[in-house]
């Protein structure tokens, strides 16, 4: 870590720049960054990350854009327990993309909550201000997992979650699949909800109340 703004490709893995995904997301929101930037995943598993993984980078632009994704022929498990999430992202021009770099389009990132607490999720997307607000986001290509409350929920709290794409996940074993939500006088505008698997046909990993739910968007 040093006081440079970030910006190109960094590897996260034991042997890599970052170890955790989550000491290469708190240098980014410490540093900022000038220009684009990736965290390439390059091991099977990641189940020691301290949890939420906090993204808040005030200095995201569309120049300034993050992409989390595994590298080269990487399959990637990112696994834990959280009481609220996997990942927290309150800020702009996030990606969180499961398909591995330079491959055919497939889903080789696997997001599990094991968590069964009241108000847990996978990905929650979250307005924390201005420039903290998870606009321009987009999450694909991943599979989604937990025992929580929330596949990936857009906080009803804020609003403003405009120019969200969710795209070609598969989501099992929550309660609702996706909370697409802005607020009165803050709607999320320009979301984009398109080729999501919800559920199974093996009961344990259904969704259980509803797969997409809607407000003020």
């Amino acid at each position: 870590s040093n006081n440079v703004p970030m910006s190109g490709d960094y590897t996260v893995g034991q042997l890599a720049i970052y170890t955790r995904i989550t000491d290469a997301v708190n240098d980014l929101n410490a540093r900022g960054q000038l220009g684009a930037v990736r965290f390439l995943l390059v091991d099977a598993n990641y189940t020691s990350e301290t949890l939420p993984i906090i993204i808040q980078n005030s200095t995201a632009s569309p120049s300034n854009t993050l992409t989390i994704q595994p590298n080269t022929g990487v399959t990637s498990n990112i696994t834990g327990s959280s009481s609220s999430g996997i990942f927290n992202i309150a800020t702009h021009y996030v990606t969180i993309n499961g398909d591995n770099l330079g491959g055919s389009v497939g889903r080789n990132l696997t997001i599990r909550n094991t968590s069964v607490a009241a108000n847990s999720y996978v990905i929650g997307l979250f307005n924390f201000g201005t420039s903290l607000t998870a606009s321009n986001c987009t999450i694909k290509n991943n599979n989604l997992f937990g025992g929580v409350n929330w596949g990936i929920v857009l906080n009803n709290s804020g609003g403003n979650f405009d120019n969200v794409v969710i795209d070609n996940n598969q989501i099992q074993r929550t309660n609702i699949g996706i909370q697409f939500a802005g607020v009165s006088g803050a709607t999320s505008d320009n979301g984009k909800i398109t080729n999501n698997e919800m559920g199974s046909s093996i009961d344990s990993l259904s969704i259980f109340r509803r797969g997409i739910l809607t407000s003020y968007t």
